[in-house]
């Protein structure tokens, strides 16, 4: 994937740069003999070259560190974390693209797209994370078995062949993201598309600890620590850490698996829904089943709030509401020859062990971080 991280923290660096310089006291010419190059790194512009001289001559002066100069304090280097794997992460909701790379690569999307096979590779990464929650694999389940061409309903919105600058695409995806951050309350959508700001956030909460220890590791830290420092530096080492983050996203996945049995479910509900034929789900009223089994009506929202209180779906007390949706799928199974009808009860009943087992979790990771907004 294509990001111009460079460009993305070039204005920051350079305030952050001005800011120390002029806090004790020194001219743009004690830095460096011609002040329009630091005047161009201080404020961002894309001629600005932060050498290996100039940030030498930065860091003694001030008397800083590399790491704060270069990329901020902790909280800064989160944000920064947060905002690369926020598009990183956005490939779990195209379909494969080991077949479909040429077709995403000619639209909107293309702007991120690079190289076939990276792209391929950190798809797949990304799609093992979000694999650990249940209700992103019902809802790929749903999704390859159709003819949409995006899995969010914010991308659905824009047509595979549209001609949009994805630049304002991911502004508006990010800006929802950090609108929801600061609400106290999140609301379960059971409706075909995931809302990818939202399942970021859950996403986020959860596993952001070994993305951030991974990301300080293999991307800042070998910046930091490269002996000729060199703006370009910023998108080459991004490169090295995406095809990085792809070779060991099995053993992180195992790592958030052994330290957090919640997310055996996601793998569970992945392992039940292979057994169901996709052919007999069309067959399925999901919204029904669901809103049956967690007591509510079709109609009504499913809302999680969290900001006093932990979520509970009390499952064991509804079990009757979920006796009553499987019967419901049973009864409305007909007018099919009797091989057919038993394969529909069959799925029915994995269907109705998907649901539960996804109800199961996202009540238990509700509950997991009760101090987060989640």
């Amino acid at each position: 994937m294509k990001i111009d991280i460079k460009e993305h923290i070039s204005i920051a660096l350079g305030k952050r740069l001005k800011y120390e310089r002029e806090k004790v006291g020194f001219r743009q010419t004690d830095i460096w003999s011609s002040d329009s190059a630091i005047s161009n790194i201080e404020k961002g512009k894309k001629n600005g070259k932060l050498t290996e001289s100039i940030l030498d001559s930065y860091q003694q002066l001030v008397e800083k560190d590399r790491k704060y100069l270069l990329f901020g304090d902790e909280k800064t280097r989160e944000e920064l974390i947060e905002w690369v794997f926020f598009l990183y992460f956005s490939l779990c909701m195209l379909p494969d693209l080991s077949e479909n790379w040429n077709v995403y690569s000619n639209t909107f999307y293309g702007k991120l797209l690079d190289n076939k096979e990276d792209d391929t590779k950190l798809q797949g990464a990304m799609i093992k994370l979000a694999e650990l929650f249940g209700q992103y694999n019902l809802k790929r389940f749903e999704y390859l078995a159709s003819s949409e061409k995006f899995m969010d309903f914010q991308f659905k919105m824009l047509p595979i062949d549209e001609e949009r600058d994805i630049i304002f695409v991911i502004d508006e995806l990010w800006e929802s993201y950090q609108k929801l951050k600061n609400t106290d309350k999140i609301y379960l959508n059971w409706a075909y598309f995931m809302d990818y700001p939202m399942f970021f956030r859950k996403v986020w909460t959860h596993i952001k600890e070994d993305i951030i220890t991974h990301f300080s590791k293999y991307y800042i830290d070998s910046i930091v620590g490269y002996d000729k420092f060199s703006s370009d530096l910023f998108n080459k080492r991004l490169i090295i850490w995406m095809r990085r983050l792809g070779n060991d996203i099995d053993a992180i996945v195992s790592k958030i698996i052994s330290e957090n049995t919640i997310f055996k479910l996601g793998v569970e509900v992945k392992d039940v829904l292979n057994t169901i034929d996709t052919e007999k789900y069309s067959y399925f009223d999901i919204e029904y089943f669901i809103n049956k089994m967690i007591g509510f009506s079709k109609y009504d929202s499913l809302e999680l709030v969290t900001k006093n209180s932990v979520v509970n779906y009390e499952l064991e007390k509804q079990e009757q509401d979920k006796i009553s949706a499987l019967k419901y799928f049973i009864d409305n199974i007909h007018s099919f020859d009797e091989k057919i009808e038993e394969e529909l009860i069959y799925s029915s009943i994995k269907l109705h062990e998907v649901i539960n087992e996804i109800l199961k979790q996202e009540s238990n990771l509700a509950k997991f971080k009760d101090n987060d907004k989640y």
